[in-house]
């Protein structure tokens, strides 16, 4: 006879069901907070066609734009937007879901820089008229563009006579639209203009913009502290200076005293980089204690002032030829360039040197001297001749435009020539 044994109690389990309802929706997956697009009633997607790469087509547009910006918003639109950065290829109609969603953030962003501040915008996804593709249609309502109701600018007045002019530079009044770019560029004009006027230290304080939704308005302010106006002081040069200080004085357009100016200081930097003897100039300004002198700290890095260059070659018609020319640009200080060529071949010999002074006494002003003795045997001539030339010359650069320009100068000739 068996023994007896315990046995557990044990909850007897449903069995599985015989069928599955196709129809019940699933119950929603844990972490899948993504909503799924919703197609118009428009078109019939049935015929969308999915690529052999597995993407879909589609293509987008905006309806709704205001017509005085409609095409700069557009052209913002275009490169920064999602969809258009899908080149109009998606996986699935969700990603172009997402990528509609993501450009609704920017083109309202771009909407409210434009002074569009109330704007409703609509992403609609339907089947294209091809009903191949997607269209994505983003409809704006952009309601009214807001507009400054007061721009102030707290502490201009201390410009004193200058004051109506710098308004004038700052440009935005009361009345004017809302625009994000526009008030960054009068910012940049301000300053500018500040700069023009003398005002080396001026300082222009945190922008400070209160938009009214209820009245569609918008108020500016923009505290100034002009400070003194300044005179240049004097040019203090460091580094590696090429040439000496009172020679940067002759390319500076100011003399001690004048009033300054910001964009005499820009000019000044750019002729020393143009006088090709240095790589790198700062300028750098040094407002005084009390403000009203500001000398200028430059900083000058030389470049290599010595060239050397030369070929050789034959040919049937001239024979072999070799030349070579050796140049420094500032052997004679300040700007004092020497130059040596030769020239020796079959049917011609030549060696030449010339002298030239750049910026001699005053900018863009050049003294010139030159000597040439030069041999020619030909089949049909010979020549033998020496040149020798002085001159003096004041011209127009892109840098400075000058209202008239002169050169003078003496050639001398001296030539035997004979048929060969």
């Amino acid at each position: 006879m068996r023994p007896a044994t315990d046995t557990p109690n044990v909850e007897p389990t449903a069995p599985p069901p015989d069928t599955v309802d196709p129809d019940e929706p699933l119950a929603p997956l844990p972490g899948l907070d993504v909503e799924w697009p919703e197609f118009s009633d428009e078109g019939d997607d049935s015929d969308i066609v999915v690529e052999a790469d597995g993407t879909i087509d589609y293509d987008w547009t905006i309806t709704g734009l205001p017509a005085e910006v409609d095409s700069q918003i557009e052209a913002a639109f275009k490169l920064a937007s999602a969809l258009e950065a899908g080149d109009g290829d998606a996986l699935n109609s969700t990603q172009i879901d997402l990528r509609a969603r993501t450009d609704v953030t920017l083109l309202d962003t771009i909407l409210r820089s434009e002074g569009y501040y109330g704007a409703t915008i609509e992403p609609i996804i339907s089947a294209a008229d091809d009903a191949r593709s997607i269209l994505v249609t983003m409809e704006v309502d952009s309601g009214p563009r807001y507009v400054f109701i007061d721009v102030n600018l707290p502490g201009i007045d201390a410009a004193g006579e200058v004051e109506a002019d710098l308004r004038d530079a700052y440009g935005i009044e009361a009345g004017d639209p809302v625009v994000a770019a526009d008030v960054v560029a009068a910012e940049v004009e301000l300053r500018s203009k500040l700069g023009e006027e003398g005002f080396a230290q001026a300082e222009i304080g945190e922008r400070t913009v209160v938009v009214d939704h209820k009245e569609r308005t918008a108020s500016l302010t923009l505290p100034v502290d002009p400070g003194p106006v300044a005179s240049f002081g004097n040019i203090i040069v460091e580094g590696q200076p090429p040439f000496p200080p009172d020679h940067v004085q002759t390319l500076a357009r100011f003399d001690r005293g004048d009033t300054f100016k910001r964009s005499l200081v820009e000019d000044l930097r750019r002729a020393l980089v143009a006088t090709g003897l240095v790589t790198a100039a700062t300028v750098d300004p040094e407002p005084s204690e009390d403000g009203e002198t500001v000398d200028l700290r430059i900083v000058l890095t030389p470049a290599p002032p010595r060239t050397i260059a030369g070929n050789v070659g034959y040919s049937t018609g001239e024979g072999f030829r070799a030349e070579a020319s050796w140049e420094h640009r500032n052997l004679i200080n300040p700007e004092g360039a020497f130059q040596a060529r030769a020239v020796l071949g079959t049917q011609e010999q030549l060696g030449s040197v010339g002298l030239r002074f750049n910026n001699w006494k005053v900018r863009d002003q050049s003294l010139s001297f030159s000597a040439l003795v030069g041999a020619i045997d030909r089949p049909a001539y010979e020549a033998n001749t020496v040149i020798l030339t002085a001159g003096i010359e004041r011209t127009s650069t892109f840098i400075w435009q000058k209202p008239w320009t002169y050169s003078a100068g003496i050639e001398l000739i001296a030539t035997a020539e004979a048929d060969g």
